[in-house]
């Protein structure tokens, strides 16, 4: 967000602190700025001049009667009227992290909290930087209807896998790859999984999906294993997949046919569909365990994906939900989470990976925790094929910071 031409708006009680802010946001270019003393007054007057890009406002203090900030945020979030929300007193790390999901969640930025007097410098930064998509932003803009479309792709090979890579956090190498189906469309480009999986899904078109990303990931495995290297694949199953026997049949004609080390392909499962599963839905499971495979739980610790799954269905590998690691390093609630979520695997004798990973810090925090398997943008995106022997063949190690 640039200071240039941004329309504020701030709610504080105390004379000198609100004017103070007031002149500060001036001095930085905003173009309106908005002051008024409580949050009963804020909501009206953006219901009267309009959505702002920022509110700045305090969480704590007793609001009598009226309206607390809490049900303002709700609001005005509810109704669209703020890009993104500053709070004016600081709150501890637990605070700060359910007043960030609820404020995301309300489809605004949490830009974070400050004391008075607001410091120039901060702001500044804040202000220059664009304002960084909130969970609700995340979603694709676009979910593929055209069936007929998705049929036509798959028949004409236009659906071609990516891998995102699994990494060593003590050196950086890449020790897996998860295959992700992208479509390689020939009007609209690459397009990711999450705009057009329903419809395959509406298609009845998984199975066939998973089979031809298989197949790409098979001879990847195949041209690497000739040059002495190993490089283990995932593929995530959806719970539809597992309620016939005819996917795994033929997945396991596939990898004898291909005279594949069963031991090296993991099929991931999310725990949507796990907590009620059927005899078949388990003899499935059975099956792909009997052939060798291995069987990993996604999204773990989520409440779709919980400690009971791990008892009661053989899995080997474990990923932690990605919400668990967002407060590293500064949460202690964060550490104890994974550091629990480390030495269950470890007593389990099954590897933990943590997805999710953005920046440098939290790199540091987990290999600091003992982690060494991690996924995650700051890590590696998923790469096309190419770019991947070309990682894997140079041993390419990615630029790290060292604890």
């Amino acid at each position: 967000m640039e200071s240039f031409g941004l329309r504020v708006l701030v709610i504080e009680a105390h004379a000198f602190h609100r004017a103070i802010a007031v002149k500060t946001f001036g001095f930085l270019g905003c173009r309106e700025v908005f002051q008024v003393l409580d949050v009963g007054e804020g909501l009206a007057r953006l219901q009267l001049s309009g959505r702002v890009d920022l509110v700045v406002c305090p969480l704590l203090g007793d609001p009598g009667d009226g309206m607390d900030a809490l049900e303002f945020l709700h609001q005005v979030g509810k109704a669209r009227l703020a890009a993104a929300v500053l709070l004016t007193r600081s709150l501890g790390p637990s605070l700060r992290r359910g007043v960030q999901q609820l404020v995301e969640r309300l489809g605004m930025c949490y830009m974070g909290d400050l004391e008075h007097p607001l410091p120039v410098e901060t702001l500044r930064q804040w202000l220059s930087h664009p304002v960084p998509e909130h969970s609700t932003a995340r979603r694709p803009n676009q979910v593929w209807s055209g069936e007929e479309q998705v049929r036509c792709g798959l028949r004409d090979g236009q659906f071609t896998a990516f891998y995102l890579p699994t990494i060593d956090l003590r050196d950086g190498r890449i020790t897996g790859v998860d295959l992700v189906p992208h479509w390689q469309h020939p009007l609209m480009g690459v397009l990711a999984p999450e705009i057009f999986l329903a419809a395959v899904e509406r298609c009845g078109a998984l199975d066939e999906l998973a089979l031809h990303m298989l197949e790409q990931g098979l001879a990847l495995y195949r041209e690497l294993q000739a040059e002495g290297r190993r490089l283990p694949i995932t593929l995530r199953l959806h719970g539809p997949q597992l309620l016939d026997r005819s996917l795994v049949l033929r997945i396991r004609a596939l990898l004898r046919r291909r005279c594949f080390d069963q031991r090296q392909l993991c099929f991931e499962l999310t725990g949507r569909s796990l907590y009620h599963i059927t005899v078949l839905e388990l003899e499935n499971l059975l099956r792909l365990r009997a052939l060798g495979c291995e069987l990993s739980l996604a999204e773990f610790g989520s409440d779709q994906a919980g400690s009971q799954l791990l008892c009661q269905l053989p899995f080997t590998r474990i990923k932690l939900a990605e919400h668990f690691i967002e407060g590293l390093p500064g949460e202690a609630r964060c550490r104890a989470v994974v550091q629990n979520c480390l030495g269950l695997a470890t007593a389990l004798e099954q590897r933990l990976t943590v997805v999710g990973v953005r920046n440098a810090e939290q790199h540091l925090a987990l290999l600091g925790m003992g982690c060494q398997s991690a996924q995650g943008d700051y890590l590696a995106l998923p790469l096309d094929r190419d770019e991947l022997l070309r990682r894997v063949r140079c041993d390419q190690r990615i630029g790290l910071p060292r604890p």
